[in-house]
């Protein structure tokens, strides 16, 4: 059809291997056997999750009979750094986390509770300087962030990932994509939900897609997002959110 893009099933075997040994995500997860591209390239920009029956039906679709002008939910979006540094090109996204959750074993780390609040509200949490990667070039090789929203904002300092579990987490998790979790026992202090394991765990309120750099953690998802996370977390427990007080650097 002239002026829509085509549907392609993604088969890259290269790319699928790298996903699975970075995330790890065992051979028989059915979401990286459902991914189409809008292009014949073997490296696309952006991959999208359909069922297996949509797929099927595309793949059906030989003459190109079927008019698509959108399918499928965008769950990775491709981004190779400057550097080198990087194990896997494609990072994922926030409108496909749920999907793809339950499948990752690698690249997961479980802040406190006012490290992830740091995470929403400044979207970079600092690593210490024993955990920070010494690279030339510059400082970072993040992607950008989703759009601006309105009312986006920076802050002038941030909080430094400091807790036990976080630090031994972030030992582990290469640079690049990563997913930071609020652990169940915050959910359940917090009187959020009783517990996020096996299925429920992809629907995990409190789930965002990050990116870790040289110096930080990055929250890879928009403002709008963020803040209506800090808002549940607000109506949870009253004060918490504003009792975060971020240290004058030194």
């Amino acid at each position: 059809w002239k002026g829509v893009d085509p549907m392609v099933p993604f088969f890259e075997e290269e790319h699928l291997t790298s996903m699975k040994a970075f995330y790890g995500i065992p051979d028989d997860c059915p979401v990286l056997s459902s991914l189409i591209s809008r292009t014949f390239e073997t490296k696309p920009k952006k991959l999208a999750y359909v069922s297996p029956g949509v797929k099927l039906l595309l793949q059906m679709d030989a003459k190109e009979s079927l008019k698509v002008v959108f399918c499928g939910l965008k769950i990775f979006e491709r981004h190779e750094g400057r550097d080198g540094m990087i194990n896997c090109i494609y990072r994922i996204c926030q409108e496909g986390l749920h999907s793809i959750l339950p499948y990752i074993t690698k690249q997961i780390l479980y802040p406190s509770i006012e490290e992830f609040i740091g995470l929403l509200r400044d979207k970079t949490v600092d690593l210490p300087e024993s955990y920070k990667t010494q690279s030339p070039g510059d400082d970072d090789s993040r992607p950008q962030t989703e759009p601006m929203q309105t009312g986006e904002r920076k802050a002038p300092r941030r909080i430094q990932f400091s807790s036990k579990q976080a630090l031994e987490d972030i030992s582990k998790v290469q640079m690049g994509s990563c997913v930071a979790l609020l652990h169940d026992d915050y959910l359940k202090e917090l009187g959020l939900q009783e517990s996020t394991q096996g299925g429920l765990r992809a629907h995990a309120p409190f789930a965002i897609p990050c990116w870790r750099g040289r110096s930080g953690i990055n929250a890879m998802v928009s403002r709008l997002d963020c803040d209506q996370m800090l808002d549940r977390l607000e109506s949870a427990k009253p004060g918490i959110v504003s009792s975060i007080i971020i240290a004058p650097n030194e």
